[in-house]
């Protein structure tokens, strides 16, 4: 059923009513779901076909499965225009999406990725809503948990585990690239904030090492241990903040941490240390070693042994036909994999005049194949990732289309990072500047409206400072 709000022109779509309530006064024994939207966005992003109206429930009935009753009542979706500044953003009873995630066809797997968003989302409403961390430095408590909660619901969601271990080893490989640049303080999983926005404690980090940390302990001890430990973490600490110390009581306390001293130095080195390590061996997949035979495949390596070529692999990606159609779905998740281990060898290796002009020559015919400049707005992620290895060799079309991409977006960990893309620095400077002047974020009262304007004015600053700064040797007076 649908229904309008005059006073505010949202159309609501009702995925669920309420059910009997069960006799202990919490609310209704399955909470009811509806999703809202402005009518523009409802009807242009064809919300109403989309399988999003078809998960959201089975979502909710495996949360509550694994974690226990929704204590919320109800569960809201609410799809923001394209510029909201975050993919998603959770609150108890309500979760709001960016609706550019929503426009799309299930062909190389994006259907997976906004479904995993989502399960992350719906699972704040336990790990961060109903436990909530007391300090930005526990941030991991709730992003970190909710990411490894994440790829144990999306198996269930899809009867397949082939992706979420692929998805998984690919976290790990890149987190561990990323560290290497990383100052050893910004790798702890509790970092200190002493003097930094509280905003900082919610990084790349904090998703992707505190997951890790939960697969280290799975594979310590198993995993429905875990599941135990959450669960017991959840019914001690319900409606209460806490920090890691309330988290470890419970290893502890109820499972006899102390007796498994190399354990308990681990779970220590984890939290307090910048240390990250995972045995690969523990997310089988072939999609990975596929991954890398693709990467082979599309960087012209004489080495590869597939016997496809890079016109197949397009076909597959963008239509899901031709010789690689079985494994169309997975195409998308792969050339992930692919562009961020492209860009990292480009970033790495000492490019000569002669490795440039393979590059560009390279990149060219992706971009002619893939059409990824083409993506903006039908998968303005795969187009970031894109970006953040075109713009190096500053690839016209890609630069043509960045400037309107970084504006219309709005996403803010794409803006942060595509805006240290490009390899002539002055672009940066003026990309910078023009989102500064353009873009809604300008005019968005509230905290990630100041700290996304500290970034773009250290940006504007750092590339192009002014003349007072260059006079003094490149240093603001204040």
């Amino acid at each position: 059923s649908s229904g309008i709000n005059a006073e505010y022109g949202m159309v609501s779509v009702e995925l669920r009513g309420e059910r009997e309530s069960e006799d202990d006064g919490v609310g209704p024994a399955i909470p009811p779901i509806r999703v809202w939207a402005e009518r523009t966005v409802m009807e242009g992003f064809g919300v109403r076909d989309s399988p999003l109206l078809e998960f959201l429930p089975r979502m909710m009935d495996l949360c509550e499965a694994r974690f226990g009753r929704y204590v919320w009542g109800r569960y809201d979706v609410v799809l923001c225009p394209p510029g909201y500044f975050v993919p998603g953003m959770e609150y108890p009873a309500m979760n709001y999406y960016s609706s550019v995630l929503i426009d799309f066809n299930d062909l190389g797997g994006q259907q997976y990725e906004f479904t995993k968003l989502a399960a992350h989302e719906m699972i704040h409403s336990w790990f961060g809503d109903l436990v909530t961390p007391k300090y930005a430095s526990d941030a991991w408590l709730a992003e970190g948990i909710a990411t490894y909660q994440e790829y144990q619901i999306m198996p269930e969601l899809y009867n397949d585990t082939t992706v979420g271990n692929f998805l998984k080893r690919t976290m790990y490989t890149e987190l561990k690239t990323g560290l290497e640049d990383y100052k050893p303080k910004d790798k702890i999983l509790t970092p200190h904030l002493y003097f930094s926005p509280p905003f900082d404690g919610f990084g790349w980090v904090q998703y992707c090492k505190g997951s890790l940390f939960m697969e280290y302990l799975a594979n310590a001890t198993s995993r429905e241990t875990v599941d135990e430990i959450l669960r017991s973490y959840l019914d001690r600490y319900k409606y209460q903040s806490v920090d890691g110390a309330d988290f470890t009581h419970i290893l502890y306390d109820e499972y006899n941490l102390e007796a498994a001293s190399k354990m308990e130095k681990d779970v220590f080195v984890w939290l307090e240390r910048p240390q990250t390590k995972v045995p690969l061996s523990l997310f089988p997949s072939d999609l990975y070693d596929e991954g890398d035979e693709l990467y082979k495949v599309l960087t012209r390596n004489k080495k590869r042994t597939m016997e496809y070529n890079m016109k197949d692999v397009a076909e597959a990606y963008n239509s899901g036909t031709g010789k690689l159609a079985p494994i169309a779905k997975h195409m998308r998740a792969q050339l992930f994999y692919v562009l961020q281990k492209m860009t990292s060898v480009a970033t790495q290796v000492k490019m000569t005049e002669k490795r440039t002009r393979h590059w560009k020559s390279l990149i060219n015919r992706l971009d002619e194949l893939f059409k990824f400049t083409e993506r903006t707005t039908t998968d303005p992620s795969i187009f970031s990732k894109w970006s953040g290895l075109a713009l190096r060799f500053n690839h016209t079309a890609t630069m043509a289309k960045y400037p309107d991409f970084l504006i219309e977006n709005g996403r803010l960990g794409i803006i942060l990072s595509l805006l240290e893309a490009p390899a002539d620095m002055s672009l940066r400077g003026e990309f910078a500047n023009a989102f500064k002047t353009k873009h809604y974020v300008a005019r968005l009262p509230g905290y990630f409206g100041i700290y996304l304007q500290y970034y773009i004015d250290f940006f504007i600053q750092f590339y192009q400072p002014s003349e007072e700064i260059a006079e003094n040797g490149g240093i603001a007076e204040n």
